[in-house]
């Protein structure tokens, strides 16, 4: 159904579905949330809800607005900023359930990632069923915590089960907390995602813009994206990704990471619409 969102949240031991519906307009957007619960649902937990709901999908944002009405009439967003005015980085999932995600797209293609997440949520996962939907819910991390390396293998998981399992370590011992991420600044949050065992500096720059919602978070640009954006700003693919870097930081300070985010989303919606020759060369290499 367009414009309705079914999703499972899990808060600790207890998991809830979402069923999140679009109302109002792009100007003035509303969303209603409902949510099912196996119990009558308490004022204060409905609301602990909202607020998780809220800050993974940054719905509270004010920057946002900022963006839209800064760079509307700029040369090279404001066309994409008027057919996507509104969009933002957010994600879903906990932190645990991100880096989970985040590992099972590691080096495979997709057939593949789905086979290996499906294999982890019938062995550790919970299949609710609500609103006319069966949806998986995630597990908490001390179950994987507690079982072994030979079991996470089995389910043909390869060596990914060594990273599964050294990160729930670090989420069950709280060596990883992430309320506590939350409230740090960029810096420091930086310095802790990379103690996050398989998380690398360029995999924690690319959390601190889709988790944490930073809109300026840029801190490496791979050579593969680095083509495209060159292409999108100089109309050749031959500038570095520190030329590339510069030139956002004097153009969308503030938003570099965001900028570029709206630019590559358009590329890719625009592509997938009618064939540009020198995107597809480029996806086939």
């Amino acid at each position: 159904m367009p414009g309705v969102l079914w999703q499972t949240l899990r808060l600790a031991q207890d998991i809830y579905g979402l069923k999140m519906g679009a109302l109002g307009t792009i100007d003035e957007p509303q969303i209603r949330l409902t949510v099912f619960s196996s119990r009558a649902l308490k004022p204060r937990v409905f609301s602990k809800i909202v607020r998780e709901v809220t800050r993974r999908y940054d719905l509270d944002s004010t920057a946002i607005a900022e963006f839209v009405q800064r760079y509307s009439t700029d040369k090279i967003l404001g066309h994409v900023i008027e057919r996507w005015r509104g969009m933002r980085p957010k994600s879903g999932y906990s932190l645990y359930e991100y880096l989970v995600i985040t590992v099972m797209l590691q080096n495979t293609v997709v057939k593949r990632s789905v086979a290996m997440l499906h294999s982890l949520f019938e062995h550790y996962g919970r299949l609710a069923e609500f609103d006319e939907h069966e949806l998986w819910a995630f597990w908490e991390a001390k179950a994987i915590e507690r079982t072994s390396e030979k079991e996470l293998r089995a389910l043909r998981v390869g060596y990914r089960a060594k990273i599964l399992k050294r990160q729930a370590n670090q989420l069950v011992r709280r060596h990883i907390d992430e309320g506590r991420l939350w409230g740090l600044g960029r810096t420091e949050r930086l310095k802790e995602l990379d103690k996050i065992y398989g998380v690398g500096p360029q995999s924690a720059g690319y959390m601190l813009y889709e988790f944490f919602h930073d809109y300026d978070a840029l801190e490496h640009i791979p050579p593969w994206e680095g083509k495209i954006y060159s292409r999108i700003l100089f109309g050749h693919d031959r500038a570095s990704p520190e030329r590339i870097m510069e030139f956002v930081g004097r153009r969308f300070p503030g938003f570099r990471h965001l900028a570029l985010d709206y630019l590559i989303t358009d590329l890719f919606w625009r592509h997938r619409e009618q064939n540009i020759d020198w995107l597809a060369k480029l996806i086939r290499r």
